[in-house]
């Protein structure tokens, strides 16, 4: 503890600035504590920051294998450089035998000879793209001291479908205009002519600008020198064209591109990707062990290093990372080929036989190829699978709105969760999120009947009966229930009018999600994607639509602002006390002066009466 000292020095003895620095530094004491509380909230701030990347780098990983595209990915091969081929998820295993007999040009033609520099003609150019009745025409005006790079320019600024450059001789000093087609097709080939503003013969007598005319071939001095074509290609015996080189959706989720013709037929695989799908599964090991190492080495207390984590024995931590290995333990519900679990694919978590009792994921890779194989069950054990909706598949039916006419302006919002006791419960870690559908004051119910159904992710199929809208879930169960709140633009949201009307309530369910012996599940996938939804929040459900990581977050920077509040609270008090301080002892400096000078007088004056009394 400091002690206050340096008494008997100074003009008049007391050292009153030292006496005050040691009173105030005493008052201060509390910052030491409060500034390492600073740092540490701080380090936990940093740490926050980097778990709450690192979840969103687990929650990527989940949804890729929470998602249907991402088992469905296809791979595809030629046998042939004349043929290229990609394949997207809507692609099934085939094989298909391609032969190349044109690809796909495009026009290009060339002028006759002008002089360098020399003017074009006045007039009108017109360039025309196809053939009646889906022509189109482009009108290029050009004046009478225009040059061949002038019309050049003049054609690539206008938009008309073609390019222009000037081709100079260098022997003669000559210029060509060259004209080619932006897009390849015979429907794309070009047309000129021109209105030079005089008698229509003299718009086709080759002088002026009329020697740049071009129609088929037949005009003398301008002259084609690529054709326009088509490509055209046979897959397995049928003959098919496009403008350009591809050919798209040949079959489902199947393009092909012709690059050259063949000799011989091309053979096209479309096979299942199974290499994206074990690297789908290594980046959600990756992504799991990442987390989870930065979870152990801040919440435990390192024997070796006697170092204790940032957030050792943090109980909101250690219940989230209990719940992360939970999910590892999810248990598919159905019969599916004996995948039902992460394990069953060859995904464990080393246990202490393994020297890693630390929730540690490893891949046993031969485990992992053999499922792989099944890729049909891979993606039910992670997605899940559809059942009937007659036989297990909740339905609701909102109010009548009638048909063909605008229902409201505003938001449609559409839950999953679970059924508990006949009624919707809450969003659940199977699905847990909530999907907007905006609609605007033009929407029809086929219109949201529409954007409902463009969207999976809503968890649920739309159609409609006698002028009301009609909600279907996807998959069976009693957890797979859904809800549909409405957020409408007049701020009614519960009344009879606009939006509103479409309102979920109880009374609307036609059909609750019942669980059949068949049985339909919510994929292992599905089930952590929901507990990812409760950490980072975003959508609603249990959790609110701030996550863990964003509460807990808020939570340290409250401590930070309340530190901070403290230091200020602690210096105010402090300076108040210096200020205090240094009037009483500057008063206490004074007093004493007085006192010394005094002394001194008296003694003065002893001393004089002693000499007298001599």
């Amino acid at each position: 503890m400091a002690t206050i000292s340096s008494l008997g020095i100074g003009t008049n003895g007391l050292d009153v600035r030292s006496i005050v620095s040691q009173l105030v530094e005493l008052e201060k004491k509390p910052l030491e504590k409060l500034k390492l509380e600073k740092t540490q909230t701080e380090a936990r701030i940093t740490l926050m920051g980097q778990m709450t990347s690192l979840a969103d780098a687990l929650n990527t990983a989940v949804s890729k294998l929470a998602s249907v595209t991402g088992w469905n990915a296809a791979a595809a091969t030629s046998s042939s450089d004349a043929v290229s081929v990609s394949a997207n998820g809507g692609a099934q295993p085939t094989s298909l035998s391609v032969q190349v007999q044109q690809v796909a040009a495009a026009r290009a033609t060339a002028s006759g000879a002008f002089a360098a520099n020399a003017f074009v003609g006045a007039g009108t150019l017109k360039v025309t793209i196809g053939t009646a009745p889906n022509a189109t025409t482009t009108d290029i005006v050009v004046s009478g001291t225009d040059k061949l790079s002038d019309v050049a320019s003049k054609i690539n600024g206008s938009n008309a479908g073609v390019t222009a450059t000037v081709m100079t001789d260098p022997g003669t000093g000559q210029q060509r205009l060259l004209l080619n087609s932006k897009e390849t097709g015979e429907s794309k080939a070009f047309s000129l002519a021109v209105e030079e503003g005089g008698a229509p013969a003299g718009d086709t007598d080759n002088t002026g600008l009329s020697r740049l005319i071009f129609s088929d071939g037949t005009n003398t001095t301008f002259h084609e020198t690529q054709a326009a074509a088509d490509a055209e290609v046979t897959v397995n015996g049928i003959a098919l064209t496009s403008a350009t080189n591809t050919f798209a959706d040949v079959v489902a989720g199947v393009t092909i591109t012709a690059n050259k013709v063949t000799t011989a037929p091309a053979t096209v695989a479309i096979t299942r990707d199974t290499s994206a799908m074990k690297t789908n599964i290594e980046g959600f090991v990756k992504a799991y062990n990442d987390l989870n190492d930065l979870l152990n080495q801040t919440t435990k207390y390192e024997e070796s290093t006697e170092t204790a984590g940032a957030f050792q024995g943090d109980s909101t931590l250690l219940a989230m990372q209990r719940s992360l290995r939970s999910a590892l333990g999810s248990v598919f519900g159905s019969d599916n080929g004996g995948y039902t679990t992460f394990s069953s694919i060859g995904v464990r978590v080393a246990g202490s036989a393994d020297s890693r009792p630390d929730g540690h994921l490893e891949i046993d890779s031969a485990k992992l190829t053999q499922a792989l194989a099944n890729p049909d069950a891979m993606k039910t054990l992670f997605v899940g699978n559809r059942v009937s909706e007659s036989a297990k598949a909740q339905s609701a039916i909102t109010a009548s709105v009638g048909a063909g006419v605008p229902v409201g302006e505003g938001t449609l919002s559409i839950q999953l969760g679970s059924w508990s006791g006949g009624a919707f419960a809450s969003a659940f870690a199977g699905n847990g999120a909530t999907v907007n559908i905006a609609v605007t004051a033009t929407d029809t119910l086929d219109d949201i009947v529409n954007k409902i159904n463009a969207d999976p992710s809503t968890g649920v199929t739309a159609s409609t009966a006698g002028g009301a809208l009609v909600l279907t879930s996807l998959y069976g169960g009693t957890q797979t229930a859904f809800n549909m709140t409405v957020t409408d633009i007049d701020g009614n949201n519960a009344d009879a009018n606009g939006l509103s009307r479409l309102a979920f309530v109880a009374s609307n369910v036609a059909e609750s999600g019942k669980d059949a012996v068949s049985g339909g599940s919510v994929g292992i996938g599905q089930s952590f994607k929901g507990l990812m939804t409760a950490l980072l929040g975003g959508t609603t459900g249990n959790f609110g639509t701030a996550g863990f990581f964003k509460r807990k977050d808020d939570s340290l920077q409250t401590e930070l602002d309340t530190n901070a509040l403290e230091q200020v609270r602690v210096n105010d008090k402090a300076s108040r006390i210096e200020e205090q301080l240094n009037r009483k002892y500057s008063a206490l400096d004074v007093q004493m002066a007085s006192l010394n000078s005094l002394s001194t007088y008296i003694s003065q004056q002893i001393a004089q009466w002693n000499k007298s009394s001599s």
